[in-house]
């Protein structure tokens, strides 16, 4: 009986230590960020920060257009996303409902583009955009 209730919890306790190793390095440069330099580089001073240094997010917001930039990835998502709620759909009901010539082909191209990486297309697709 008790194997059984090891056995249970055994892949909820995996995926535990599989998120704390994944998220240990996103709480090592949060704590960084709000160092100071000499703080950040010296590993006899922890983990935690001693006081919340925000210096390192002033001189980002002074050198480069945070905003700027976050104001373009916004535009390029939105773009994004309502061309696909906009599109998907009328291909969806042209592809499940109308019978013409050419629709198993079209269908097999849809298809067949899901299986290329996007890590393949992503050059050509900034190429693209830029």
């Amino acid at each position: 009986m008790k194997t059984y209730k090891i056995t249970r919890y055994l892949p909820y306790l995996l995926l535990f230590l599989m998120t704390i190793v994944f998220a240990f390095p996103i709480v090592i440069m949060l704590t960084t960020s709000f160092k100071t330099f000499e703080e950040a580089f010296d590993l006899s001073k922890g983990l935690l920060p001693t006081r919340l240094y925000l210096g390192n997010y002033k001189a980002v917001f002074k050198t480069i257009p945070f905003f700027r930039y976050l104001g373009n990835t916004m535009y390029i998502m939105l773009m994004n996303v309502l061309g696909t709620i906009l599109v998907t759909p009328m291909i969806a009901y042209s592809l499940s409902k109308l019978h013409y010539r050419g629709r198993d082909l079209i269908f097999t191209i849809i298809i067949s583009t899901l299986l290329i990486p996007f890590t393949v297309t992503m050059i050509p697709l900034y190429k693209f955009w830029v």
